[in-house]
């Protein structure tokens, strides 16, 4: 694997994907919160329905950019369940989750960046 090694304990590995979906779930609440501030009152609804729509584009994309990572991999490496198949989607893999990890590091980075400037200059909407 990328991250974790094949001799990880299923339950570290469990437990870590708690830990992640935890941290999800409490960051794009977070997020969603504090970009909903910084508009008026009156289209709040129209704000929701943005974030609600972006995440679900997000996560297509994302499902887009792994699976066409591994169609690339696996193209002309022979029939499905061959060694070099697999090795192929093994490397596959490997290109999606470091492509994503990418972008993961940048949206936290562009986070960091919003919160921070938010703290430094708040929005007045009076």
């Amino acid at each position: 694997m990328l991250f974790i090694p094949g001799s990880v304990n299923i339950w570290i590995r469990i437990i870590g994907y708690i830990v992640y979906m935890c941290g999800c779930t409490m960051s794009f609440a977070n997020t969603m919160t504090a970009g909903l501030a910084n508009i008026p009152p009156t289209p709040h609804a129209d704000g929701n329905a943005m974030f609600n729509t972006l995440q679900q584009l997000g996560g297509a994309v994302g499902t887009t950019v792994m699976a066409l990572c591994l169609s690339i991999a696996q193209a002309g490496h022979g029939t499905v369940g061959s060694d070099d198949y697999m090795q192929a989607t093994k490397q596959g893999g490997v290109w999606a989750l470091t492509i994503v990890s990418v972008f993961v590091v940048v949206a936290t980075l562009a986070n960091l960046r919003a919160f921070l400037n938010e703290r430094r200059h708040p929005i007045n909407l009076d």
